[in-house]
């Protein structure tokens, strides 16, 4: 597989990170092969002392010939120390 990722600082609080990533398994027998191809975007910011928040967009193409597939989704999470 491969993956490649870029990160860009936009604030001294808040940051974005773009990550490609590619998978390939060879066919192997009777068993074919297969792809996988995603790409994510991530921002990221704290939002307190205690406290990061980060959101996401995912998208995934999975390629085979028995259950191809593609993805999009919504990626959030709040975190907070005590």
């Amino acid at each position: 597989g491969l993956s490649v990722s870029w990160t860009h600082r936009l604030t001294s609080e808040a940051s974005i990170v773009v990550t490609a990533s590619q998978t390939q398994t060879p066919s192997s027998g009777a068993q074919s092969g297969n792809d996988l191809n995603s790409i994510t975007a991530t921002w990221t910011a704290r939002l307190g002392r205690y406290s990061n928040v980060s959101l996401g967009l995912r998208h995934a193409q999975f390629d085979s010939d028995f259950n191809p597939y593609q993805e999009s989704a919504i990626i959030g999470s709040v975190r907070m120390q005590f």
